[in-house]
């Protein structure tokens, strides 16, 4: 197929004669013959996939997506999860400050670290007494986050998954409700354990633990 199109030289010659009548030009196309790289050009804009099979419209395809891949703000592998930001937090926190880390559950840890450790969730727990007593809820706040990092950080220094631990404790939680998945209450409200009650197996957690990613 040849497609044409007005030569440069009809249109000025055109435009020309027009001006000699006073009147504005009109430009009149010659057909010329395309050369076959624009021919092709022409035949791959009307191609079946470059067009809408109903309108003709010109479909843009939209971009593959792409893998994410992990960098440093990724949160290290724990186990057969991840760590929860609370742990990954401290974590780093030891890691910037130098302090104790451990990859394994074990006590061979200084006396004085032990120590230290005990000492440190002692205050938090007295800063949480003393806010609650004045119903300083932004002391409240703060000391129970205090407590849940320093609780987290004794975790890091014995090598202790302390997510997975709370999962153990919380599956043991939800035993205590009876057969009918109802809560039993003590008269003062403290929730007690049913008949389905099951301990929670933290040595079995431990034992089966894999390596902390320290």
């Amino acid at each position: 197929m040849v497609i044409h199109m007005a030569s440069p030289e009809t249109e000025l010659r055109d435009h020309g004669t027009a001006q000699s009548h006073g009147r504005a030009p009109a430009i009149q196309k010659t057909p010329r013959a395309l050369t076959e790289a624009e021919t092709g050009d022409a035949r791959a804009a009307t191609a079946p996939d470059a067009l809408d099979d109903r309108s003709g419209v010109s479909q843009e395809r939209e971009p593959e997506p792409r893998e994410h891949s992990q960098g440093h703000g990724s949160r290290p592998e724990a186990g057969n999860g991840r760590m929860s930001d609370a742990m990954a937090c401290v974590a780093r926190f030891h890691e910037a400050f130098g302090l104790p880390r451990a990859s394994r559950p074990g006590t061979d840890i200084p006396a004085e670290l032990a120590k230290l450790r005990v000492d440190l969730l002692v205050e938090e727990t007295g800063e949480f007494a003393d806010a609650s007593a004045k119903n300083d809820i932004v002391g409240i706040a703060d000391a129970l986050a205090d407590i849940v990092y320093v609780a987290y950080g004794a975790a890091v220094t014995y090598g202790i998954d302390l997510d997975a631990a709370l999962r153990e404790v919380h599956r043991s939680n939800m035993s205590k409700l009876d057969e009918h998945g109802r809560p039993v209450y003590r008269q003062d409200g403290k929730v007690l354990k049913s008949a389905r009650y099951r301990p929670p197996d933290i040595s079995g957690m431990l034992s089966s633990q894999p390596p902390l990613p320290f």
